[in-house]
C-alpha cells in the first residue's frame, strides 16, 4: 500500500521541506525589493545634496531657528529662510592679452556674467600712452546695464619728456546682485584726439563670491 500525500501547513500534497523553502524565500525577496527601493531613493538624495556647486541647501524657521536640509532653496516654506551650508568658494575671472585702444567714448575692456549673490570684484589694467602731452583717463567698475559705477579711478598720466609712459590702475568694489547680472570694466580718455594715442594692456577682471560678506 502506497503512502498518501503529506499534509503540510500550506495544503494537500506539500511536503514539509517545500513549505520551509517557500517560507524562507518570501522574506528574502521582500528584503531584496526593499533594499533596491532604498538604494534608489538614496541615489536621488545623493544627486541633489549637495547641489552642483557643492553647497548643502537648508531652510531655517524665522521664529525659532529650526533647521532642515532641502534639495533647493525653492523648497523652503512660508516663515522660513534659505541658507547655503558649506560648499567651495566660487570665483569668476577673465583677462585680455591684447592691446585695447581707449578713445573719447566709453570703451568696455572686460565683462563678467554673474549669478545672484555677494561678490568682491577686482579690476586691473595698465594704461599706456604715446601722446607727448598729459593724458586724462577715467576707468570704472560698472554693473552691467546701469549708468552708475561702483568704483572709479581718475588718472592724469603725466608727460615724462617722451612717448611710452603709462600707469597701473587697480579697482575694487563689493557687489550685491539680487538676480543674475554682471560687472564691466570700462575706460574713457575724453581728451584724446585719436583712439590710438591711449591703450589698455594686461586687462584683468575677477569676482569672488562670498555670500557671508557683510557690507558696512
Amino acid at each position: 500500500m502506497r503512502p498518501g500525500p503529506a499534509y503540510g501547513p500550506c495544503g494537500l500534497g506539500v511536503s514539509r521541506k517545500d513549505t520551509m523553502k517557500r517560507l524562507i524565500r518570501r522574506p528574502l525577496a521582500l528584503v531584496v525589493a526593499l533594499g533596491a527601493t532604498l538604494l534608489a531613493a538614496g541615489g536621488i538624495a545623493w544627486a541633489a545634496i549637495p547641489d552642483s556647486t557643492g553647497a548643502i541647501n537648508a531652510c531655517y524657521a524665522n521664529s525659532n531657528g529650526k533647521l532642515h536640509v532641502v534639495d533647493t532653496p525653492a523648497d523652503c516654506g512660508g516663515g522660513e529662510s534659505a541658507i547655503a551650508l558649506g560648499g567651495p568658494t566660487i570665483g569668476y575671472a577673465t583677462s585680455r592679452p591684447d592691446l585695447v585702444p581707449i578713445g573719447n567714448t566709453t570703451t568696455t575692456l572686460a565683462t563678467l556674467a554673474l549669478p545672484a549673490g555677494k561678490y568682491l570684484v577686482h579690476g586691473k589694467l595698465d594704461i599706456h600712452t604715446v601722446n607727448f602731452e598729459n593724458t586724462f583717463v577715467a576707468c570704472n567698475l560698472t554693473i552691467t546695464g546701469t549708468a552708475g559705477f561702483s568704483d572709479a579711478s581718475w588718472n592724469r598720466i603725466e608727460e615724462d619728456g617722451g612717448p611710452g609712459h603709462g600707469e597701473a590702475i587697480a579697482l575694487q568694489t563689493p557687489l550685491t546682485l539680487t538676480s543674475a547680472g554682471g560687472i564691466a570694466l570700462t575706460c574713457i580718455a575724453p581728451e584724446s584726439a585719436l583712439p590710438t594715442q591711449t591703450i589698455a594692456r594686461y586687462v584683468q577682471l575677477d569676482a569672488v563670491r562670498l555670500d557671508g560678506l557683510v557690507i558696512q
